[in-house]
């Protein structure tokens, strides 16, 4: 990942944490893998990220070591055990945790079981789809190039 795309994941996680201090949530569980590569830069397919409001984490498994070492500004955790034990443990402290509608029962039903009573768990449906919609430079930069491609190829069609 070069400056600039460090740069735009960056703003990216500083308006993500701005919203979470007016929501009062101490961290976030993004899912939602569209979600994880907005926040991260990450593109591989099997990760989620826990942002919290000093630091940001990928949780990924082995296959992806290298490249999520290449692709993202966050730490990078690889689990050894299951991906439950490494949020859990990310997200130890926390008293109040958002997660998106794209977390399975199965894995919200373990997390609160591994997080207890001193954890609470809260729906934040779309909070980052809106910060999506919003276009930073760099997606404002790659429109405008998809455009004159665009422009370009309909161009030489015609003739």
């Amino acid at each position: 990942m070069g400056q600039r795309g460090k740069d735009y994941v960056n703003e990216r996680l500083d308006s993500v944490r701005g919203i979470m201090c007016q929501s009062k949530l101490d961290a976030l569980l993004v899912t939602g893998i569209e979600n994880v590569r907005y926040l991260t830069g990450f593109t591989g397919s099997s990760a989620v990220a826990v942002i919290t409001r000093e630091d940001a984490h990928l949780v990924t498994d082995g296959r992806y070591r290298e490249q999520a070492a290449g692709e993202t500004v966050c730490n990078v955790v690889i689990f050894d055990d299951t991906m439950v034990t490494a949020v859990t443990r990310l997200l130890e402290g926390a008293a109040l945790v958002g997660f998106e509608e794209s977390v399975p029962f199965e894995l919200y039903r373990k997390l609160k079981g591994a997080l207890g009573d001193s954890c609470e768990l809260e729906l934040t449906a779309g909070l980052v789809e809106e910060l999506r919609s919003l276009k930073d430079g760099g997606e404002v930069d790659l429109i405008t190039g998809a455009i004159h491609c665009a422009c370009v190829a309909f161009g030489r069609a015609r003739h």
